[in-house]
C-alpha cells in the first residue's frame, strides 16, 4: 500500500482542523470535487500539488478520511464501465469500458502527482 510521508498524529490533527473550520473544509472539498473532467473521468493533473506540499498532504488526509462508497464491479450489468480506485486514498482512479485492454491506473491524479514529487512512499 502506498503510504504518505505524514505521521498518523499529523493526519489526525489535519482532520480535526478541517472539522473545526468549515470554510477551509469546503474549500478543500470544492477543490477536490473540481478534479473531474466534464465527462466524469478523473483529472490526472494533481491540482492540490500546485498549492504546495502542506496543502497537498492536507487534501490527501481529507481524501483518506472521506472515502466514497465504491462500486462493486461484480454486481454491475454486462457492458457497464469498470471502476478502479486509488490504492492510496480510495477515490476513483480510473473508469474504463468493460472491454478495456489497457492497465487501469492504480493511483488517482492527486496521489500520482504526490508520488511523482516523492511525497508518497
Amino acid at each position: 500500500m502506498v503510504e504518505v510521508i505524514m505521521s498518523k498524529v499529523t493526519a489526525d490533527r489535519v482532520i480535526a482542523a478541517l472539522d473545526k473550520d468549515p470554510e477551509l473544509r469546503d474549500q478543500v472539498k470544492a477543490r477536490l470535487n473540481a478534479t473531474e473532467n466534464p465527462d466524469g473521468q478523473p483529472d490526472h493533473e494533481g491540482v492540490a500539488t500546485t498549492r504546495g506540499r502542506d496543502y497537498a498532504l492536507v487534501c490527501l488526509a481529507w481524501r483518506r478520511a472521506n472515502r466514497p462508497d465504491q462500486v462493486d464491479n461484480g454486481k454491475l450489468h454486462a457492458g457497464s464501465p469498470m471502476y478502479y480506485y486509488c490504492k492510496s486514498c480510495g477515490h476513483l482512479a480510473d473508469r474504463l469500458p468493460e472491454t478495456h485492454m489497457t492497465v487501469p491506473r492504480s493511483l488517482c491524479g492527486e496521489c500520482q502527482a504526490l508520488k511523482d514529487l516523492d511525497w508518497l512512499e
